[in-house]
């Protein structure tokens, strides 16, 4: 069996750390570094696909992942906090003016900067831990991992 591996580049001047997370489970990893307040990238390699994880202060700030996670605004459907032809006007404008699209959400009262904090933090928490295809239900991770996520 293979594991995962993953490592930590600091961007304070450290040196890295490395490992598997055949040894040190994702969450378990996850609290060490909230627990320091640690800074930095964390990348995980899984047979042959990276994964990026900027931590800030010991809090996940933002994750890049090679798999699909459902779209800001297709979570918010599914929330039940967007209906579907806002989420259709929305997305257009924000394409039109090159914004993203939180923003002309925000901008047009369509949600409140509280619950786009919610799903922009559950789409990160489905970014970490839950890859699988786009049309997957959202999860609650977003109030699950709440405390490790920047406000």
């Amino acid at each position: 069996m293979t594991h995962p591996q993953r490592s930590l580049q600091r961007s304070r001047a450290m040196a890295p750390l490395s490992g598997t997370l055949g040894r040190t489970p994702l969450v378990q990893l996850m609290v060490f570094l909230a627990r320091r307040e640690q800074s930095g990238t964390l990348f995980i390699r899984v047979e042959g696909q990276e994964s990026r994880i900027l931590f800030e202060d010991g809090a996940p700030a933002k994750a890049y992942t090679p798999w699909p996670v459902p779209h800001l605004g297709a979570l918010l459907m599914r929330m039940g906090l967007l209906d579907a032809l806002t989420y259709d006007e929305t997305l257009a404008e924000a394409r039109r003016s090159s914004s993203l699209h939180g923003t002309v959400l925000l901008e047009r009262g369509e949600v409140d900067a509280r619950s786009l904090q919610c799903a922009l933090r559950e789409q990160t928490g489905l970014r970490i831990l839950e890859p699988g295809p786009e049309s997957a239900p959202p999860s609650r991770l977003g109030a699950v991992l709440s405390r490790f996520f920047k406000a």
